[in-house]
């Protein structure tokens, strides 16, 4: 009997046929669908890839390549596993995933995201702890920098341990934190473990931003530190609760969207 039909309910074609190839599914679908692939190359193994079948050269080069196009499915559907039913040891003090076969600590080189509806990358990195050990250059103390476009937007999230930094002619030490970063058109958006802000890039066309920072200089301060003069030229609106606490900062801005977006 072919292994390949030996499902509950349905058989392998049958399932092939009803669901789109790679398509993101819950944890049990995938599970199902490695499950099935795997049978599907242990069957080209033992059927055509041993004893006489595997002597005809071409009939080799041709199951060969099917099973390997099946090595690349089984890939595939293991970039959509969450790893459910934890590891198990395998030799070489090694674990690996009773779902997809993935070792325990390694990282996939692509991801696999659904078209419509929630996408989900990667997974929360909180800060270090300061009390950590100092790490020499910036590479070594770097957990995470990553960043992507999305539909236009751009989002950049760093984690990082403590490092040592030259800053004019001196070493300064870098504090460990967890940074992210949102740029839409003119204005970024960036959070870290201490400060929460809004950026306006503001430049003239032709121009860079180094070289204008470079000859603009910049002032700040907080808000009843500030002259009534320059308050009412900031579209900020600051709301509040009972109590006095800051729940929202709302800053209107000076360019259209589509404008700045043009940029």
């Amino acid at each position: 009997m072919n292994p390949l039909n030996r499902t509950k309910g349905q058989s392998s074609v049958k399932f092939l046929r009803s669901t789109p190839p790679f398509s993101v599914q819950s944890s049990k679908e995938v599970g199902e669908a490695i499950r099935r692939v795997l049978r599907a190359m242990d069957y080209v193994s033992e059927k055509w890839l041993r004893g006489k079948p595997f002597q005809d050269g071409r009939r080799a080069d041709l199951f060969y390549n099917i099973y390997q196009e099946l090595g690349t499915a089984w890939h595939y559907y293991g970039l959509q596993c969450r790893h459910p039913k934890g590891y198990r040891r395998i030799g070489g003090g090694q674990h690996a995933c009773r779902t997809c076969g993935q070792i325990k600590g390694t990282s996939n080189p692509e991801y696999l995201l659904p078209a419509k509806g929630r996408k989900r990358i990667g997974r929360f990195i909180p800060s270090p702890r300061s009390s950590g050990a100092v790490r020499k250059h910036r590479t070594e103390a770097t957990l995470l920098d990553d960043e992507i476009g999305f539909h236009g937007t751009k989002l950049a999230v760093r984690v990082n341990h403590a490092y040592e930094s030259r800053w004019a002619g001196g070493k300064i030490n870098i504090a460990s934190d967890r940074s992210i970063r949102l740029r839409e058109g003119e204005i970024e958006a960036f959070v870290d473990d201490h400060l929460a802000g809004i950026r306006f890039l503001r430049r003239s066309r032709g121009d860079s931003r180094r070289k204008r920072a470079g000859r603009t200089p910049v002032y700040g301060g907080f808000a009843y530190e500030l002259p009534r003069r320059l308050l009412r030229k900031f579209p900020v609106i600051f709301s509040y609760d009972p109590e006095g606490r800051l729940l929202e900062i709302e800053v209107f801005r000076s360019e259209p969207h589509g404008r700045a977006a043009k940029r």
